[in-house]
């Protein structure tokens, strides 16, 4: 509130706090004030040019210390409603004016004003309201996340090609409309954080629980891996795919015991430095389908040969249970790093657009058709393969093109096969 004078000067209202006052403004003009508490609510006039210099007089003249002066200064501000404020002080306490200047305003303003109780001032009545709407905001939002991560893990989604096949239509659509523009990175925190939940488990559950566990899901009807058993099998296991696995590993003389002990034992990252399952043989002798079998229902991380030469080839072992190689080419620009990896020794992992991060031990499966060290000399050549246990298939698969000792398996086979195959072996083994 203001008013312009015969000389042309606006002369407006202000109010400041006083705190830690030994006087009163009684000599100054044009002031009004009361007293409440430990401080006294002041009301001046004065032109816009002169209000600092008359709160600096006032403040001397109420001997306010100088350690409390720029406290005081800063509760200073513009009154736009004179009446209001004064009936704000009757309700605290006595109202002094210092001459008859305010008597206009103190026959307007109300006899006294009983303080309201804050809960019911608007505004904060406003800010309660907008809180606890956030707040409410807020838990749906993280009851929807919850939502979603659960129902990832119910439907065993790991990647976002994996969602697209899992979730219909529909259910994408309705997704993206209610998370919007974040939907992509929303579901990818959700995948990232089911994967570490698994990893965790899978890390502290030894291998042969583990496929126990993946059987009771095919049962359930929510298996890991993409069954090739019927929908909801609970009967017994296809012994002829069994038959045809046991026979396979007789033809490339493989001992299945010695093979499942191995497995087991570095599945469960039991030895100290074996810490490699290497499968090597010519194409087409079953390398890659039996560590499909092994792994596939497991968090699992692939390193690929043309990604060798990327500076982030291995960020994707990250998060993992297990590592899976497919042709490593190991020379001696890359010989540290996956002598690292393949004795399960700790190793910093470059990450695209991000810090690195340590790669902590994990079993790792190899699959290749010529000898991990043919590029290396022979003391690292030795080195190299003293991290690995190997087996040997030499012995192809029969198909339209070949006609070999090992015929093509009777069905189309999964890691439920290997279960039955493997399990028989550790329950007679924990007798």
């Amino acid at each position: 509130m203001s008013q312009t004078t015969l000389s042309g000067f606006t002369r407006t209202y202000y109010t400041f706090i006083l705190r830690q006052y030994t006087g009163r403004p009684d000599a100054m003009s044009e002031v009004l004030y009361t007293e409440h508490d430990d401080h006294m609510h002041v009301i001046f006039q004065s032109s816009t040019t002169n209000s600092p210099r008359k709160v600096e007089r006032i403040i001397e003249e109420c001997g306010v210390p100088p350690q409390a002066v720029i406290e005081v200064k800063m509760t200073k501000q513009l009154v736009r409603n004179v009446t209001a404020l004064i009936r704000y002080m009757k309700g605290r306490g006595e109202v002094v004016a210092t001459d008859d200047h305010y008597d206009h305003f103190l026959r307007v303003a109300t006899v006294s004003l009983e303080w309201p109780n804050c809960s019911v001032i608007p505004s904060e009545g406003r800010r309660m309201m907008k809180s606890a709407k956030e707040e409410d905001k807020g838990e749906v939002k993280r009851q929807k996340y919850i939502d979603l991560a659960e129902e990832v893990m119910r439907r065993k989604v790991r990647s976002m090609n994996d969602m697209n096949k899992k979730f219909t239509y529909q259910e994408t659509v309705r997704l993206m409309a209610d998370y919007g523009q974040s939907y992509n990175m929303i579901v990818r925190k959700a995948l990232e954080t089911v994967r570490m939940m698994n990893v965790a488990h899978q890390r502290a559950t030894d291998y042969a629980d583990l496929l126990k566990e993946e059987l009771d899901n095919v049962r359930n009807g929510s298996p890991s891996h993409l069954c090739a058993y019927p929908k909801n099998h609970s009967g017994p296991s296809r012994k002829e795919s069994i038959q045809w696995l046991e026979d396979m590993f007789s033809a490339n003389a493989i001992a299945v015991v010695d093979f499942a002990i191995t497995l087991r034992i570095i599945m469960n990252c039991e030895d100290e430095k074996i810490n490699t399952l290497v499968l090597y043989g010519p194409t087409n002798t079953g390398k890659s389908l039996i560590c499909k079998l092994m792994t596939s229902f497991l968090e699992h991380g692939s390193v690929m040969r043309r990604q060798e030469a990327s500076a982030f080839a291995y960020e994707n072992l990250l998060n993992r249970k297990v590592a899976l190689m497919e042709e490593p080419k190991i020379c001696a620009a890359n010989q540290q790093d996956l002598k690292q990896i393949l004795g399960g020794e700790p190793f910093e992992v470059h990450i695209k657009y991000q810090n690195p991060d340590l790669l902590e031990r994990l079993p790792v499966v190899v699959t290749t058709n010529e000898p991990l060290g043919v590029r290396l000399s022979d003391v690292d050549a030795a080195a190299t393969e003293g991290r690995c246990k190997s087996y040997t298939l030499d012995k192809q698969i029969c198909n339209a093109n070949i006609d070999e000792t090992v015929p093509a398996p009777p069905y189309k086979l999964c890691s439920c096969d290997m279960a039955h195959l493997l399990l028989p072996i550790y329950e007679l083994l924990a007798l």
